[in-house]
């Protein structure tokens, strides 16, 4: 990971931006008389740092490399290893996010300190916990759909157009673009039976109060169960059905 330094610096830079630009866009919202629902200007702007700040902790994108090297064939080596390619992926993931997070957040600790006035601190040191643990869990989730994603590649020729979609209704319904809130009422019917809520949009309203951590911790092992039955069974079919067509 530190072989690439120029990674590193615009980890760091983007942070950084991204934090500023919030600031600056909401600053001009609500200096203008404008409102977001019924969120107070401190509110959505530390949603919105904390978004950030959970995306940079739990997304992955590790989907693009298993599809490669099902597409490839490069995928025949694991077969041939006494190796479970869900914990290899899984291992890999977790240095890569080490090594990110490192930089990224670091970043976005120095721009927190220069806007803390503007930010809403936790309601007490118990929900600040809870958000961490919940943002933890998220990057578990999180993990667990990209692998999904990825071994679809056993059926699908070309699995990035899949992958592409997914991370369509993962920004839109993790709350990233807009408060799931905000949306209109099916819209809202709907997120409730997805995993993607769980991304971030939970942990960020436990951390405002507007959610329970208790109903968020039984939401969150749910979709973990879930997903990792539903992952280990895919890719053992997955595995039946591989046919090494690129080696």
């Amino acid at each position: 990971m530190l072989t690439y330094r120029a990674n590193i610096v615009l980890w760091f830079l983007t942070a950084i931006f991204q934090m500023v630009f919030l600031l600056y866009l909401w600053i001009a919202v609500y200096g203008s008389g404008g409102k977001i629902g019924d969120y107070s200007f401190q509110e959505l702007f530390t949603y919105y740092i904390l978004q950030l700040i959970i995306y940079q902790v739990a997304a992955t994108f590790i989907s693009w490399e298993i599809i490669q090297e099902i597409k490839d064939g490069y995928f025949s080596q694991y077969l041939l290893k006494p190796i479970s390619y869900f914990k290899l992926q899984f291992a890999g993931n977790l240095s890569f996010k080490a090594a990110e997070i490192v930089f990224s957040i670091s970043g976005l600790i120095l721009v927190i300190l220069a806007v803390q006035k503007y930010l809403l601190p936790p309601i007490s040191l118990l929900t600040l916990f809870h958000t961490i643990v919940l943002t933890a869990f998220s990057a578990i989730l999180s993990f667990l759909l990209e692998f999904i994603v990825g071994i679809t590649a056993f059926w699908i020729v070309n699995a990035y157009n899949l992958r592409m979609l997914v991370s369509v209704f993962n920004r839109f319904f993790s709350g990233s673009l807009i408060p799931l809130v905000l949306l209109p009422g099916p819209l809202i019917a709907v997120s409730q039976f997805l995993p993607f809520p769980f991304l971030s949009y939970v942990p960020v309203q436990v951390y405002l109060g507007k959610a329970d951590a208790v109903n968020a911790y039984f939401g969150m092992f749910f979709w973990i169960l879930l997903m990792t039955v539903f992952a280990h069974y895919l890719f053992k079919l997955g595995v039946k059905r591989y046919e090494a067509v690129g080696a």
